[in-house]
């Protein structure tokens, strides 16, 4: 799918021209480009995958778990790969020659999806509810223009409130992401049971690692044990980054701790792998996105996984859904969501006087 243009137009801080702009609005259902999309192979495979994660409540997706689920597949004669660009180095191809053009246009790559994926939220064919997005974020205030829009934000709040689950039953927990893109997937899982999701990567963002280990030390404090599940890939950096949240949240919370005048009780903190387990090969051996055994400082790997490829399958929800329910039994959340029912219908009845 070539990308979609838009009008050329001037830039309004710059007063540059831009001939080929990338299109950014909704096209209008008679557009011809709508019926484009339809018919493009890549955007109709897209589509299908897009399809089987609903079925399965898999969503919001990326265009890395769709590209997994499309990889090693072929798309109206092109093979679906990870990377161009990584490929043809694998194969020898020269850059910039002849021969390696000529490759790279004959197979389609994970940023071919993520263009198909553009395209089709601009025809109107995909939700943009459906896909997760981790390249933008806001920070809007908190504004009301009436009483009756108070009441009315009142009554929808008392609706959708949910009781703290975690302090029901005197307990702590957090999911963390390697992947920000997972997170909205994650939240969908986690916010029946009264867990938040954080996301950290590469160098784990120092701000989130000491509001990480605030929360922790508060959670001791208050006698609770913590449990924190850690969502990644399954390579070197994948794996040292989940250590290097551990070891970090965990150092900082001593350290809160020990400004508080607390100590934590022995085993009140534990740390639990969720992303591709050490078996994922054997059990899912025709899994997408199972890399070669790699050696790597020292460590070796008999394989490599990216969490993302677990997602089409569902393989993710269960791990995911499993360690739930073993850190908070469904029985005991609807016991607090049963009690907090009664506060729900206290409040409700004196907004409605």
């Amino acid at each position: 799918m070539r990308r979609l243009t838009g009008r050329p137009y001037e830039g309004l801080l710059t007063g540059w021209h831009y001939p080929q702009a990338r299109a950014w609005r909704r096209l209008s259902a008679d557009d011809p480009k709508v019926a484009a999309v339809a018919d493009d192979p890549l955007c109709r495979a897209v589509l299908a995958v897009y399809a089987d994660l609903r079925r399965g409540a898999n969503l919001p997706a990326g265009p890395r778990a769709i590209g997994y689920a499309l990889m090693g597949r072929t798309v109206a004669g092109a093979p679906v790969v990870k990377d161009k660009d990584r490929e043809a180095d694998a194969l020898g191809l020269v850059r910039g020659s002849a021969a390696r053009r000529a490759w790279c246009k004959a197979v389609l790559d994970f940023a071919d999806v993520a263009e198909a994926i553009v395209s089709l939220r601009l025809a109107g064919l995909l939700d943009d509810e459906d896909v997760a997005d981790d390249r933008s974020a806001d920070w809007t205030p908190y504004t009301l223009t009436s009483r009756a829009d108070l009441l009315a934000d009142l009554r929808h709040a008392v609706r959708q409130s949910r009781p703290d689950v975690l302090a029901a039953l005197g307990i702590h927990a957090e999911l963390w992401t390697e992947a920000a893109a997972l997170g909205p997937f994650l939240a969908r899982l986690a916010e029946p049971a009264g867990v938040a999701v954080y996301s950290g990567s590469g160098d784990v963002p120092r701000a989130a690692i000491v509001a990480g280990g605030r929360r922790i030390a508060d959670a001791w404090a208050a006698g609770y044990p913590v449990r924190i599940g850690i969502v990644g890939d399954y390579d070197h950096d994948g794996l040292a980054n989940a250590d290097a949240m551990a070891q970090r949240l965990m150092a900082e919370a001593l350290d809160h701790a020990s400004a508080d005048g607390t100590a934590p009780a022995p085993g009140s903190l534990s740390f639990v792998w969720l992303g591709p387990p050490e078996d994922a090969q054997r059990r899912w051996p025709d899994l997408a996105g199972i890399g070669p055994a790699v050696t790597k400082a020292g460590r070796s790997l008999a394989f490599t996984a990216q969490a993302e490829a677990l997602l089409p399958g569902g393989q993710l929800r269960a791990i995911v859904t499993d360690w739930l329910d073993a850190t908070l039994p469904p029985e005991r959340r609807a016991e607090a969501e049963a009690r907090w029912e009664a506060v729900r219908s206290a409040v409700r009845a004196r907004l409605a006087g």
